[in-house]
């Protein structure tokens, strides 16, 4: 940016305004004359001031705040198409992050600090990763796109030494007992996590047309899954079919299952509240990929659940201590 403050002579001869301020910015010219040099100075001074407190997108590198660079992060997500779930996380974790840094200027931003930061506001190693993960991808594209000359990638710290948790799943029994108390609006989609694998998020996202039961086949669209990517999940179970066909006239959506999953899973709490279960982290998805196993395979399994990695589905997936027997009992649910 380049301003200046000059008496325009040929303005002065035919009695006009004459003082100008001239200014130059991405390559174009603007000009507004006044009456006096005060109000010329005082207009420069109001011009300067977002440039030299960070505030506009333009400021120079070593002046730009860090929420004038996420407010462009942000913007160029929406107009890429990103989802607004990918979009609220990313909001919520970095405006934090702003916030308690007290929105300093992007040059002033160390890789130290964005360490500390990691370190003390993530209070279990689950959290400082998923820290590092949004913040850092908003800290890394600034870096691409040139408003810091800082490389945050691979930000490293010494983990906490925690033990390894179980997986947690819901018996044959507490899995039975959610549907019978989930409400009638809501037993297919309640089905489709249970006994199909289908990621909660995903599940608001399916339409009926989707559905085939006459061929125990539910196609996700890219659209609609969480990797963006088509998958088929074909050889269903017959008790999800049936679900799916005696419910289905009660259901709460007007395309699909369901409209929103954020009343879905109040639906689920209230339901395992009357039931006296105590939920799992992803319960009904983890409950489908253990018992899967013994139903229809590993590989239909991760099929169906959308796993590519089969090192991952066998850590947490297999030796579990169920076998064929529950798994039989939960799939005839």
């Amino acid at each position: 940016m380049n301003i200046r403050v000059y008496i325009d002579q040929k303005k002065r001869k035919l009695g006009k305004s004459a003082w100008c301020v001239e200014l130059y910015i991405g390559g174009k010219r603007k000009r507004k004359y006044l009456s006096t040099r005060e109000k010329a100075y005082a207009y420069k001074k109001e011009i300067e001031k977002p440039f030299l407190q960070g505030t506009d997108e333009k400021s120079a590198p070593e002046q730009i705040r860090v929420s004038t660079v996420f407010n462009l992060h942000i913007d160029k997500l929406r107009r890429r198409g990103a989802r607004p779930i990918t979009i609220e996380s990313r909001e919520r974790k970095c405006l934090t992050f702003i916030k308690r840094m007290e929105d300093p200027r992007l040059s002033e931003v160390s890789r130290q600090d964005f360490k500390d930061y990691i370190l003390e506001n993530g209070q279990t190693e689950k959290t400082r990763l998923s820290i590092r993960s949004e913040v850092g991808a908003f800290l890394n594209w600034a870096f691409e796109h040139d408003y810091t000359t800082t490389n945050y990638y691979k930000v490293t710290w010494e983990s906490n030494l925690e033990d390894e948790k179980l997986v947690g799943i819901l018996t044959p029994q507490e899995a039975k007992d959610l549907m019978d108390a989930m409400p009638d609006g809501y037993k297919v989609a309640m089905a489709l996590c249970l006994f199909a694998g289908i990621r909660p998020y995903e599940v608001p996202r399916i339409r009926w047309d989707n559905i085939y039961t006459n061929k125990k086949l539910i196609i996700i669209e890219g659209k609609q899954a969480k990797t963006r990517r088509n998958r088929k999940l074909a050889e269903l179970p017959d008790n999800l079919m049936k679900w799916i066909e005696v419910w289905k006239p009660k259901a709460m959506g007007k395309v699909g299952p369901i409209n929103t999953y954020r009343v879905f899973a109040k639906k689920r709490k209230q339901a395992c509240r009357e039931a006296g279960i105590l939920y799992p982290h992803d319960g009904a998805r983890h409950s489908f990929g253990t018992y899967g196993y013994f139903v229809g395979g590993k590989a239909w399994a991760m099929r169906c659940m959308g796993h590519n990695d089969q090192s991952t589905y066998d850590q947490y997936y297999l030796n579990t201590g169920v076998g064929k027997e529950e798994a039989e009992e939960y799939f005839s649910i």
